[in-house]
């Protein structure tokens, strides 16, 4: 009975002596590094980022400043620490086992530059000037657009999505209330396709277009006649140099010429698009029986003159034929 308590007394004094020896063996494996951040002043910066230089380790301090993390790195390596406003720190430090590392950082300011901040009352523009945030190849690349002016304006704020058409609701108002403007001309008909909603697409191919500027609110008087926006395009300038250009898709087909007639003040483009959607509903097998599948056609011609240094000519001739029956 007695070597029975005496065996049990050797295992109770034996396993903790073993953890602890263990756990003296663990901590030896690894260094500490610890310290304080403080601005040129003293003051402890608090959350600052410290950390190792191409390692996972690192902590973040207190708000007295203080940090401590540990690593299993062994050898030399590069501290840093930054901080949002100041000068990020760097410092060399050689790693190892056992070792506890005390650093004092001390961050000094630094000033930060941003770019000037632009605020315009609730317009948006597609053109190549500066300030702008849309060219005219990114309302062909705009996802949804269609390659469509107005799907494409559909797309920012204030514009209401009512229905699947290119019509522009503005703040719940009707299609009816956005004027359409092209070289200071009111446009009666700007859509194609056209239904009490609007329409299903733009007249004008964005191509056509040297830029477009729309407003949900806040545009001056020569456009008070609109109650809810205002949509302002203007067309080609003239073309610097002789171009053709031909597209053919399932469902239409494009054609386009640019002729410098004079360099820099006589210019001419042409134009004409296309679109029979019947081989596109045959081969996707629709279901819709349509009387007059959507047929479209549009011609173009842009006649520029410059006659003097801010004299300017255009010649816009436009000539638009739908049709669609159900």
């Amino acid at each position: 009975m007695k070597s029975f308590i005496w065996a049990t007394m050797w295992v109770l004094l034996v396993t903790p002596a073993s953890q602890l020896q263990g756990q003296q063996k663990k901590n030896t494996s690894t260094c500490v590094i610890e310290g304080t951040v403080t601005n040129q002043k003293g003051t402890p910066l608090a959350y600052a980022n410290i950390f190792l230089e191409g390692r996972m380790e690192g902590a973040m301090s207190n708000t007295q400043g203080h940090f401590s993390f540990k690593t299993c790195a062994t050898g030399t390596f590069t501290l840093i620490c930054s901080y949002i406003g100041y000068r990020t720190f760097k410092e060399r430090i050689s790693l190892k086992p056992g070792k506890i590392i005390h650093v004092d950082i001390t961050l000094r300011q630094q000033q930060i530059e941003t770019s000037p901040v632009i605020v315009t009352a609730s317009s948006f523009t597609t053109a190549d000037r500066e300030g702008v945030t849309l060219t005219t190849l990114e309302v062909v690349t705009t996802p949804g657009a269609a390659a469509d002016v107005f799907w494409a304006i559909k797309t920012y704020p204030g514009v209401q999505q009512v229905e699947e058409g290119a019509g522009l609701f503005v703040r719940g108002g009707d299609v009816s209330e956005t004027i359409t403007i092209l070289d200071g001309a009111i446009v009666a008909h700007p859509y194609k396709y056209e239904s009490p909603t609007g329409g299903f697409f733009g007249t004008f191919s964005p191509f056509l277009l040297k830029g477009t500027f729309f407003s949900s609110g806040g545009f001056s008087a020569q456009y008070g006649n609109a109650l809810s926006g205002a949509l302002i395009m203007e067309s080609q300038d003239i073309p610097p140099k002789k171009q053709v250009t031909i597209g053919i898709g399932l469902a239409a087909e494009s054609a386009k010429i640019d002729l410098p007639i004079i360099e820099n003040k006589l210019g001419l483009s042409f134009s004409g698009n296309r679109s029979n959607t019947k081989m596109m509903f045959e081969l996707n097998r629709s279901k819709v029986d349509f009387s007059q599948y959507p047929f479209a056609y549009d011609l173009n011609l842009n006649i520029m003159y410059r006659y003097s240094r801010d004299g300017y000519f255009k010649f816009f001739l436009f000539r638009e034929t739908d049709k669609v029956g159900g």
